[in-house]
């Protein structure tokens, strides 16, 4: 039905414009009546028939059970959203395909893998990388607001309060990281944060690994809670590989995945 990309052994990938993306989110896999197509408007999915090859895409989407999202923003208000399925058989992976117009919506390219290598498909969705120039004096812990942690996203008209906590953070940073305060002053940062779900007793409960990356380093955004009222938040200098193994611990058990 369309044109495959090769992705080696793992399977194929589809490139989806903004909107068809949209939709998969939104309804999921096309039922009767709707149908999806790929950025060369060549039909993908429609009535319970896809394009050849792609059929390990669409099987992992239509019986997932586990969705991890990563959703990074730029100092300037970038946006760059990738997303993670786990199924019973294998897994798939979505990326941001961003175009050379700021104002022009982005695609997102499928990709089919095998599910033992869900590790490594986190990896390379995560983005993180050792830094050659670091810049930490310590390994100290400092203590910032809720809301400063929150407007470190653009948001339009916003542009006082993402100023404000852009010198706040700063500040708190400057005598753990010199080089990481200017980063963020200068708006030389992604404030990255990877979201899924666990099962409880209780039902599914929300969990995320989020951190700041600069050219001089990351820091790793966290909190606890209070004796009285609330949570306390705290950014911390981490390590690339210590960041990446706090989101691999977000991943179902093989325990968990055996009873699926």
């Amino acid at each position: 039905m369309t044109e495959q990309i090769n992705t080696g052994s793992d399977g194929t990938a589809v490139e989806l414009g903004f909107e068809s993306f949209m939709m998969l989110l939104e309804k999921g896999i096309p039922n009767e009546g709707l149908r999806v197509v790929d950025v060369n408007d060549q039909v993908v999915a429609s009535d319970g028939r896809v394009a050849d090859g792609t059929e390990g895409i669409w099987r992992t989407l239509k019986d997932y059970r586990y969705q991890l999202t990563i959703t990074s923003v730029a100092g300037n208000g970038a946006e760059d959203n990738r997303f993670l399925w786990l199924g019973p058989d294998g897994c798939v992976s979505a990326q941001t395909v961003l175009t050379g117009e700021v104002s022009a919506p982005p695609s997102f390219v499928l990709k089919s893998h095998q599910l033992s290598s869900r590790y490594a498909v986190l990896f390379d969705l995560s983005d993180l990388t050792p830094i050659a120039d670091k810049d930490f004096t310590s390994n100290d812990s400092v203590k910032i607001d809720a809301e400063t942690w929150e407007n470190l996203v653009l948001e339009p008209g916003e542009e006082d309060k993402l100023h404000k906590a852009q010198q706040d953070v700063a500040a708190a940073v400057r005598d753990v990281s010199p080089g990481v305060a200017g980063d963020v002053t200068q708006g030389l940062y992604e404030q990255v944060v990877v979201a899924s779900e666990k099962r409880t007793e209780n039902g599914p409960k929300p969990i995320a690994t989020a951190w700041v990356s600069t050219p001089h380093g990351y820091l790793s955004f966290y909190s606890e809670p209070r004796k009285i009222f609330g949570s306390s938040h705290y950014l911390q200098p981490t390590d690339a590989w210590v960041l990446y193994m706090m989101a691999a611990h977000q991943l179902p058990s093989q325990q968990q995945i055996s009873a699926w």
